[in-house]
């Protein structure tokens, strides 16, 4: 009976000191914040309740596959400083040495001497300062090793199965204190990397709700539409709300909030003008999507706005330059008028238009009498002058929607929209008259200028297309020349 008191006595104090491990571990894990603290702590623990003398911390470096010492915790009559030095300098591979068997195993592991040991390269370190016992378990965390801890002591120690299978648990447990930290400290460090490019982005960025309230936004938002500062962008805009605080135009952001839903969890592009607190105008350009949450609120706007006011500008100027570059094409740069080239362009368009709504489209084809001999009597700058003077004469008498041309040498076309053959000759018989009606000063000589017209109409012609609307015109100009000049010649050879 004596021997089954001390039987239980004896499992009595291991199941005290197994309870006392794992609320020590426990009570730490609770209250840490750091792992390099609760690592240090829990060493500390084990070895004091355990009877140990050296703790060791040995974490996986995942890159290189090895185990590495971060941490120990000692309080020994011997020297471990040898020891420890070599520790430090010591990195395991799976299943050498006691961490790597560990780790290999998944297991805790027991040596009753580790200087007999034949798989503990430090048994002859060990040998000198006298270590002997030593046990490892892992740290394990979602199926995982992370690490494994190690402890040593300077007697021959049998396996403590109840401890083993009790810091199998623990180690559990640590493994996922740690993956708890290394997780906060990995969201923590996405925050701060987050805050510092919010902070320091040179584009606007912001969360808003659809409903019209702004939650945030960083410092480059409140620049580009002119606030001092991103809390003075809230206080200002929530006063109202965004349509009537930022947009020029409310119904953009509508449109805006319309492609968010239609391509939502996708970015949704659009234009605006922002409106600055001063009356100020920019132009931007937001980049939006929706997300489910943001800090607690449901379906939240984020977004990107860019100025592009001087991009604006530049693109606005360029197609300036290019339009005045393709009206220089396109102009005859005697006289302004349109050219030939921009004249054909023109003449296409319209007679598909007319054939489209079932319409006319007419010509007049004018050119100036007797030019050769005032070219030869006067000299090209009387002839320059006067196709000036025609040009000027006749660009007062057209209609805005026509197109006046210099054809080429001294002869011009007028195209006219949605007139017949006997609206172009009465026209052309009014641009007659009032040629002959304006004499030309030139190096103080007064010359009297008239023209020969020729009218067609596109109903006239059976193919109807533009080469035959002008080979028409030009044929009754000529016969107006052969008639006597200054003369109008339309259709059924009539002279008016």
């Amino acid at each position: 009976m004596a021997g089954d008191g001390e039987l239980v006595a004896v499992a009595g104090k291991r199941l005290e000191k197994r309870r006392a491990t794992e609320h020590a571990v426990w009570r730490i894990l609770a209250y840490a914040d750091d792992i390099d603290s609760a690592a240090s702590q829990i060493l500390q623990a084990l070895c004091n309740i355990g009877g140990w003398d050296l703790g060791e911390l040995w974490m996986l470096d995942e890159r290189e596959g090895i185990l590495r010492l971060t941490d120990f915790w000692h309080n020994s009559p011997l020297d471990m400083t040898e020891f420890i030095a070599i520790s430090r300098e010591t990195t395991f591979v799976k299943g050498i040495g006691l961490p790597g068997m560990v780790w290999s195993s998944g297991t805790p592991k027991w040596i009753e001497d580790v200087v007999a040991h034949p798989n503990f390269p430090r048994a002859r370190f060990a040998g000198e300062v006298g270590i002997h016992a030593a046990f490892g378990f892992p740290i394990r965390g979602r199926n995982q090793l992370i690490g494994v801890m190690t402890f040593y002591s300077p007697e021959f120690r049998k396996p403590d199965v109840d401890l083993l299978d009790s810091l199998d648990v623990i180690g559990g447990q640590i493994g996922h204190f740690i993956g708890k930290v290394r997780a906060q400290q990995a969201l923590a460090a996405s925050e701060a990397r987050w805050q510092r490019i919010f902070t320091g982005a040179p584009i606007g960025i912001f969360h808003s709700l659809p409903g019209g309230r702004l939650l945030d936004v960083n410092p480059a938002f409140a620049s580009i539409l002119g606030y001092a500062s991103p809390s003075e962008t809230l206080r200002v805009v929530n006063r109202t709300s965004i349509p009537e605080a930022l947009y020029v135009d409310a119904d953009a952001r509508t449109e805006l909030l319309r492609r968010v839903q239609e391509h939502r969890g996708r970015w949704a592009s659009i234009e605006v003008l922002g409106r600055r607190p001063d009356g100020g105008v920019v132009t931007t350009l937001l980049q939006v999507r929706l997300l489910d949450e943001y800090h607690g609120e449901q379906n939240v706007l984020e977004g990107f706005l860019i100025d592009i006011s001087e991009r604006k500008q530049m693109e606005q100027a360029l197609q300036a330059a290019l339009d005045e570059v393709r009206e220089l094409t396109l102009r005859d740069h005697l006289t302004g008028l349109h050219n030939r080239r921009h004249l054909e362009e023109r003449m296409d368009i319209e007679i598909a238009a007319a054939q489209r709504y079932r319409e006319d489209v007419a010509v007049i084809m004018i050119d100036i009498d007797h030019f050769k001999v005032v070219n030869d009597t006067y000299g090209h700058s009387a002839g320059d002058a006067l196709l000036q003077n025609l040009a000027s004469t006749l660009r007062k008498e057209v209609r805005p929607d026509d197109i006046l041309a210099r054809y080429g040498g001294e002869e011009f076309v007028l195209l006219m929209r949605r007139t017949n053959a006997q609206g172009a000759v009465e026209a052309a018989e009014r641009l007659r008259a009032s040629v002959e009606q304006v004499p030309v000063q030139t190096d103080g000589q007064t010359l009297k200028l008239t023209v020969s017209c020729g009218v067609a109409a596109l109903s006239e012609c059976s193919d109807r297309c533009q080469d035959n609307l002008l080979r028409m015109a030009d044929q009754r100009m000529y016969k107006a020349k052969a008639q006597g000049r200054n003369l109008v010649v339309g259709p059924d050879r009539s002279q008016l």
